[in-house]
C-alpha cells in the first residue's frame, strides 16, 4: 500500500447524513443545509443588469449633427488607479481629440476635449491608462507617413495634457492596439501588422510624460492578423496576450505573451478556433484564473455575436452565441468584451444588432475542457444606431460597475455616447460562508432522502484532482483550488478521484 486513499472503499467514507433534497440533486454535488433541516445543490443564477432610467448616467463625447465626427476611431480606457475617471477619443477634421469623463457613481461628466495631434489623419487610435495615477497612452496611426506613433497623456482633475508625440517605427503599418500592465508602473505594449504579415509588439516605457518604445518581436502566429486587440492579465505582472484573425479563413485566434524588462518574449501560446470564422475579435483575462474570453461576430451562425473561453494552457472551448439575430455584416468594431477586474469569472460584451445596440452580462464556469460562457438577459442600450460604427466597453475597477461607449445617428454624424450600467455579469448564489454541509454521494431525486457526505468524511468517484491541493466549493456549485466568493473550503484531496472534506482545518 503506497497511498492513503487505498485505505477508503468505493464510495462515501467516513461521516455521512441522511437528507431529504427540496430539488434534484446530482452525483457528488456540494449541497447546502437549509432551515429546516433539508439539503439544497449549490447554484447560483445570473441577474440582468441594470440601466439607471435618469439621464445623469449617460453623456455625449462628441456630437452636434456635424460630418467632422470620425466614429470608427473612438475609443475609451478606464483608470485602474484613478478608479472615477476614463479617458475618451475622437476624431475631428483629421485631427485626434482626447478628453476626461468623471464619474459619481453613476452620475457622468466631461471634461473639455483636448488635440493630441492636429497634423495628420488619425486612424487605428487606441487609448490605455495605466497604474501611474493620472498616467495613459494613445497608440494611433500618423496620417502623414501612416506610421505608428505614441503619446503619454497626464489626467488632472476633469481635463489632460500631453507630452511629445514618440513615432514607434517609421513604416507604413496597420491594425494598432496597446494595453496597460495595470500591475507595474511605467508600462504598456504596443502592437501591429507588420510588413510580413506578422504581430509585432513592443514595450513601451515612461517617464514623467517621455515614452520610449522598445525594440519589436515578431511572431509567426497569427499569420497576417486583422483586427487586432491586446489585453492584460490583470493577476500576473508582465503576462498579456493579443487577439486577431488570422487571413486563413479569419480563424479568431489568441496569442498569449510575456514581457520583462524592455523585451517582449520570443515565446509565446497560441490557439485557433479552426471550426470557426469571425470579424471583430476582442479579448479579456479572467480577474484570477488566467483564462481568457474571445468575443467576436461569428460568420458561421451568420454573423451572430459570440463568445467562447479559452483556458491559460491554450485549450478552447465551445462558442456561444450572445445575440439573437445577426449582427451587422460590415464594420470595425460591433462587439467587444470586458472582464469584472474584481470578481472572478465575471464578464459583459456590448454588440451592435442591426443598428440596435445591446449589452449582455455573463460568467464562466466548468472544467477543463469544458468551459461554457452562462449568459444574463440581454438588455437594450440604445436603438437607432448605425450598424456599421463603433461599440466599446470598459469596466470600471471599483462596485463592478462598467461604461460603454456606442457611436449613432446617420452616416456617422450625429452623436458619440458614453454610457454608465451596474449590475452587469453577478450572480445569485445560495452559498454562504457558513451553510454548506458536504456533498452528495449519489444522485437525489427532489423530495427524496439521500446520503451527504459530510466533514471528516471521504468523498471518492470524482476525477482530474490535483493530490494534496485544498479544493474550494465555488458559487456556481463547481470545484476549484482558488477560493470564490464567498470563500468556502472543500477539503482535501488525497487522491486525483477523493476528497477529504475540510480535512486540511
Amino acid at each position: 500500500m503506497s497511498k492513503l486513499s487505498e485505505l477508503l472503499p468505493a464510495g462515501a467514507s467516513g461521516k455521512t447524513i441522511e437528507a431529504v433534497a427540496t430539488a434534484n440533486i446530482a452525483s457528488k454535488a456540494p449541497v447546502i443545509l437549509n432551515s429546516a433541516g433539508t439539503v439544497t445543490q449549490v447554484a447560483a443564477s445570473p441577474t440582468t443588469q441594470t440601466i439607471p432610467a435618469t439621464g445623469s448616467n449617460k453623456v455625449l463625447y462628441w456630437g452636434g449633427g456635424s460630418s467632422t465626427g470620425a466614429t470608427y476611431y473612438s475609443y475609451m480606457s478606464t483608470h485602474p488607479t484613478d478608479t472615477t475617471k476614463s479617458v475618451v477619443l475622437s476624431t475631428s477634421s483629421s485631427a485626434g481629440y482626447a478628453r476626461v469623463l468623471v464619474r459619481d457613481d453613476v452620475t457622468l461628466t466631461l471634461g473639455t476635449p483636448v488635440q493630441y495631434e492636429a497634423s495628420n489623419t488619425v486612424r487605428y487610435q487606441q487609448v490605455a491608462c495605466g497604474k501611474v495615477s493620472g498616467q495613459f497612452l494613445i497608440h494611433y496611426k500618423d496620417g502623414s507617413g501612416g506610421y505608428p506613433t505614441v503619446i503619454v497623456g497626464t489626467i488632472s482633475g476633469s481635463n489632460c495634457s500631453f507630452g511629445t508625440p514618440v513615432v514607434a517605427i517609421s513604416s507604413d503599418y496597420f491594425y494598432l492596439s496597446c494595453a496597460a500592465d495595470i500591475l507595474t508602473d511605467n508600462k504598456y505594449i504596443i502592437g501591429y501588422k507588420n510588413s510580413s504579415s506578422q504581430i509585432a509588439a513592443s514595450v513601451v516605457t515612461v517617464s514623467n510624460t517621455v515614452p520610449s518604445v522598445g525594440g519589436a518581436t515578431s511572431f509567426t502566429n497569427p499569420p497576417g492578423p486583422e483586427h487586432t486587440d491586446c489585453f492584460f492579465n490583470p493577476n500576473v505582472a508582465g503576462a498579456f496576450a493579443f487577439v486577431a484573425l488570422t487571413s486563413v479563413g479569419d480563424k479568431p485566434a489568441v496569442l498569449q505573451c510575456t514581457y520583462s524588462g524592455t523585451s517582449v518574449s520570443g515565446t509565446a501560446t497560441y490557439t485557433v478556433a479552426t471550426d470557426d470564422s469571425g470579424n471583430d475579435a476582442r479579448g479579456a483575462y479572467d480577474a484570477t484564473t488566467g483564462n481568457i474570453v474571445i468575443a467576436y461576430r461569428d460568420k458561421g451562425s451568420p454573423y451572430y455575436g459570440a463568445v467562447r473561453v479559452i483556458e491559460a494552457n491554450g485549450t478552447l472551448n465551445t462558442k456561444v452565441n450572445v445575440s439573437s439575430s445577426a449582427l451587422t455584416a460590415v464594420g470595425v468594431r460591433c462587439i467587444d468584451v470586458a472582464a469584472d477586474p474584481d470578481v472572478t469569472t465575471q464578464f459583459s460584451t456590448i454588440f451592435n444588432e442591426s443598428g440596435n445596440v445591446f449589452a449582455r452580462g455573463f460568467y464562466t464556469s466548468g472544467s477543463t475542457g469544458s468551459m461554457t460562457c452562462t449568459l444574463n438577459t440581454k438588455v437594450a442600450v440604445v436603438a437607432g444606431a448605425q450598424n456599421y460604427q463603433d461599440v466599446s466597453i470598459d469596466y470600471c475597477y471599483d462596485a463592478s460597475k462598467f461604461q460603454s461607449l456606442w457611436t449613432d445617428g446617420a452616416n456617422e454624424v450625429n452623436n458619440g455616447t458614453v454610457q454608465v450600467s451596474q449590475g452587469v455579469g453577478s450572480q445569485v448564489t445560495n452559498l454562504t460562508a457558513t451553510n454548506f454541509v458536504g456533498i452528495a454521494d449519489a444522485a437525489i431525486s427532489s423530495s427524496a432522502t439521500g446520503t451527504i457526505v459530510v466533514q471528516g468524511g471521504t468523498i471518492t468517484g470524482l476525477s482530474s484532482l490535483t493530490t494534496g491541493s485544498k479544493y474550494y466549493v465555488l458559487p456556481n456549485g463547481t470545484f476549484a483550488t482558488s477560493a470564490g466568493s464567498p470563500s468556502v473550503n472543500a477539503g482535501l484531496a488525497i487522491s486525483t478521484t477523493a476528497l477529504l472534506l475540510n480535512g486540511d482545518t
